[in-house]
């Protein structure tokens, strides 16, 4: 068992300075994709113009274990703009 802090970017850096305990890094692994998938559905437009999703996960020493990138590109493969009101 082990803690782990899953530090986000999306256009802002947040620090999780509480962390959560998992009994491996397999589990954290998958933790930082439900992570990121609630942050998602909280707000969609998390995913703007030139930026992406980003989810750290770091155990209790410091160390990236895997980063979690989420974009949304268009048919072109752009980065697509998803602006608010356009769902």
């Amino acid at each position: 068992m082990g803690r782990y802090f899953f530090h986000t970017r999306d256009g802002h850096h947040e620090i999780d300075e509480v962390g959560v305990d998992l009994p491996d890094d397999a589990a954290a692994g998958l933790e930082a994709v439900r992570y990121g998938g609630s942050l998602l559905a909280d707000d969609p437009h998390i995913l703007r113009h030139d930026q992406l999703l980003r989810v750290e996960c770091v155990d209790d020493t410091g160390r990236l274990l895997c980063t979690l990138l989420v974009t949304s590109v268009d048919a072109n493969g752009n980065l697509a703009t998803l602006a608010p009101g356009s769902e």
